[in-house]
């Protein structure tokens, strides 16, 4: 019960070198690979070195809430002396997590890779310092917005500067900080900024 057999023992009804048995569904095709044919006429473009690259100048602004893959992308710009980073140190959460299991119903969350910058420093736990710091105001639930965004002005101010602060000296209220400089000091002659900047970020 449940197949049928032809008389040249054929599972399913199928007969050896014969017709399917009747309520046999048809035997579908293999699937064929099919290559596009590109006509000579075609135009073709060879990528070369420099190709695609923006020769502008990049500014990206920062905050404590810049992580994971953004943080990972604003370290690739500024590691590469791409992009100024304004604003604030970053969260220093680029790393990958995975949750250990422990005995009655406990776990852990445990990091298992870390993403490190281009001289080895790993951003994660300790952040990207920007180039150019700005303070950003804490303000309360009652309290007014301010009018204008400090970071946005900075950022503005750094990318349409005929001579840029981070190459001829910071002006007041924005230091100057090199990228992967981990005791730079958060201002000319003062301590160095802290291990972890923001609450939050795991410690393992």
């Amino acid at each position: 019960a449940g197949s049928s057999t032809t008389a040249n023992g054929g599972p399913n009804g199928a007969a050896r070198g014969g017709a399917p048995a009747p309520g046999t569904p048809p035997a579908t095709a293999p699937p064929q690979t099919v290559r596009p044919t590109i006509p000579e006429s075609a135009v073709k473009t060879i990528a070369g070195p420099g190709d695609g690259a923006l020769p502008m100048r990049v500014v990206l602004l920062v905050s404590n809430g810049t992580a994971h893959a953004a943080e990972i992308f604003a370290a690739a710009l500024s590691n590469n002396k791409r992009a100024t980073l304004v604003g604030e140190p970053t969260a220093g959460l680029a790393g990958t997590q995975r949750l250990v299991r422990l005995p009655e119903g406990h776990g852990l969350m445990m990091t298992t890779e870390r993403y490190l910058q281009s001289d080895g420093v790993p951003i994660h736990s300790r952040g990207l310092r920007p180039n150019v710091i700005v303070e950003i105001p804490t303000i309360g639930f009652e309290e007014q917005k301010p009018t204008t965004d400090t970071v946005l002005e900075a950022g503005i101010k750094e990318l349409t500067s005929p001579t840029p602060p981070t190459s001829a000296g910071a002006s007041a209220g924005s230091p100057v900080v090199p990228p992967g400089n981990q005791s730079a000091p958060l201002t000319p002659g003062g301590p160095a900024l802290p291990t972890v900047p923001q609450s939050g970020a795991p410690r393992n």
